[in-house]
């Protein structure tokens, strides 16, 4: 039986889950056109969340060096992400703009996809 902080931390990981997926819906890069495409990203985000979520109760007894490396390389890719954010501001086009509210949305899920795959690495 998983203890309490075990499961609002499982919650916690599925709410911001529906908050990225959410975020998804909410963006200019989805096509509006079949009205369903969101709600289907929508439940992919939640879904994953889920077979991650599976996947962590189908592994029983994880090594703690496992685990400590797993954190230690979230917290390296969280840095390089931020170094290559820095890296890459002078080749993104001006996000301040209000006029390129189409640059934005595409400069962040650019940037939010350079973070998964260095956290990933």
């Amino acid at each position: 039986m998983p203890t309490v902080a075990l499961l609002i931390l499982r919650l916690l990981f599925v709410l911001v889950a529906a908050g990225l997926g959410a975020g998804f819906m909410n963006s200019a890069i989805l096509p509006s056109e079949p009205a369903w495409i969101p709600w289907l990203v929508f439940a992919a985000c939640l879904l994953a969340s889920g077979g991650i979520i599976a996947l962590d109760v189908v592994i029983r007894r994880k090594r703690l060096e496992t685990m400590t490396a797993v954190y230690f390389g979230l917290l390296v890719g969280v840095l390089l992400t931020y170094v290559v954010r820095l890296a890459l501001t002078p080749l993104l086009p001006d996000v301040n703009n209000p006029l390129n509210q189409k640059a934005q949305q595409i400069v962040y899920w650019v940037l939010l996809g350079v973070g998964t795959v260095l956290c990933y690495t």
